[in-house]
């Protein structure tokens, strides 16, 4: 199985917006070309890296950013593993994992964390992506509590710019 592994290229936005729903339902299209738009905005340190199966397959991508650490001067951060459509994953998520630390060694990061998806295409493939990170040397570490605020801020603007998106329950 060859696996290309690349940023996220403009021609690419809609069929990566398949695997996103696929993971992501409550995104809709909208919403994710706000995303990207507000990637573009703020530049070299954040982005989607993409993998596909052929020319026009994707099968997987993980949206990231630097961040600085008092641990570790930066961290590179990933958010959003998605990956569907793999036959066999294994080499798919191996593949990512180092594409990952490539990217992080590049951007000068000296640690890396990934925050996986609490529901994946199935317990078989969550446990299999969870063991190959830890093949990798990772390490479950600290504990990450989130609280969802109301939508607000660029994303919502972004989206209210755009032709013909209206945002429900946005503050006018």
């Amino acid at each position: 199985m060859i696996i290309d592994i690349h940023p996220l290229r403009p021609c690419e936005h809609e069929r990566a917006y398949i695997l996103v729903h696929l993971m992501k339902p409550e995104v809709d299209l909208a919403r994710w070309r706000a995303y990207l738009a507000s990637i573009d905005r703020y530049g070299r340190g954040r982005g989607t890296t993409v993998a596909s199966l052929g020319k026009d397959c994707l099968v997987a991508l993980y949206t990231w950013a630097t961040q600085p650490s008092l641990d570790h001067e930066n961290v590179f951060s990933v958010d959003n593993f998605i990956a569907a459509g793999a036959l066999d994953p294994e080499p798919l998520f191996e593949k990512m994992i180092e594409e990952m630390d490539r990217q992080a060694q590049r951007l000068g990061c000296g640690a890396m964390q990934v925050s996986l998806p609490s529901v994946f295409t199935g317990k078989k493939q969550q446990r299999l992506l969870v063991d190959c990170f830890l093949a990798q040397g990772y390490a479950v570490a600290d504990q990450k509590l989130r609280r969802v605020r109301a939508q607000v801020g660029p994303l919502i603007a972004a989206r209210e710019s755009a032709p013909g998106n209206k945002v429900p329950g946005a503050l006018r």
